[in-house]
């Protein structure tokens, strides 16, 4: 298997697993709403901070996936496409999803929740949430981020009036480079959502030590609940 299949058998497992793993969390959110019911029953005032939090992480994981899932589609599309103005349609699609997933992932003025969290009640995973951001940052500085600004700012965001700078901007795009900037891209992409498997091994040792004191029915469902996001 040469190269080019080994990228395209790559999408493939891709676009299998990710849309299992979506299915997945949608399930989960699912369970926390009947856990939240159950737990309102048991009795008032209780506090739900732990599904916040597991909402939270369920919420960035879920982002995860689906840039996942949309990056494999466009590079499997890109890799196939015949001709330029395909290849143009799926590098604009992609560079939109690495600018806006960047901002989510790593946001430039302040912190995000999932930062907080884990300063706050993980600071086990405070290297890898570190290493996941020096990686974004050495690939924003080794990739030609600026051409993905563009893209995304006057041909994939909103349509530019300009036809000259929307057509000049287009023209610029190259399918190898592009395919070569997705593929750098899904790696990070692999390491932030390992950093939240971590976090769903640490939230379910944490929130067994807390199993002795609420119903077993209740705990059936949390645990339940944390064994989706590992998947």
């Amino acid at each position: 298997m040469n190269d080019f299949d080994k990228l395209i058998d790559e999408c493939n497992k891709n676009i299998v697993f990710y849309t299992n793993h979506l299915e997945s969390l949608r399930k989960n959110i699912a369970l926390q709403e009947e856990a939240k019911k159950l737990l309102n029953a048991i009795g008032p005032k209780q506090d739900y901070a732990d599904f916040t939090e597991m909402e939270q992480f369920n919420n960035y994981n879920g982002y995860i996936t689906i840039s996942t899932l949309d990056l494999s589609v466009n590079l499997l599309n890109l890799i196939k496409a015949k001709t330029d103005w395909e290849k143009i349609f799926f590098i604009k699609n992609s560079y939109l999803i690495i600018h806006e997933t960047i901002i989510k992932l790593k946001p430039s003025k302040e912190k995000s929740q999932i930062q907080t969290i884990i300063k706050g009640c993980y600071p086990e995973l405070e290297k890898g949430l570190e290493n996941l951001f020096q990686d974004i940052e050495k690939f924003k500085s080794s990739v030609d981020y600026k051409k993905i600004e563009n893209t995304r700012h006057y041909t994939a965001g909103h349509i530019e009036k300009s036809l000259k700078r929307y057509f000049d901007t287009v023209q610029k795009l190259d399918g190898e480079e592009a395919a070569s900037f997705i593929s750098e891209f899904l790696k990070i992409l692999n390491k932030a959502l390992f950093l939240t498997r971590d976090y769903a091994a640490l939230a379910n040792k944490n929130q067994k030590e807390k199993s002795k004191e609420v119903d077993d029915k209740f705990n059936d469902l949390l645990n339940k609940i944390q064994s989706f996001i590992k998947n």
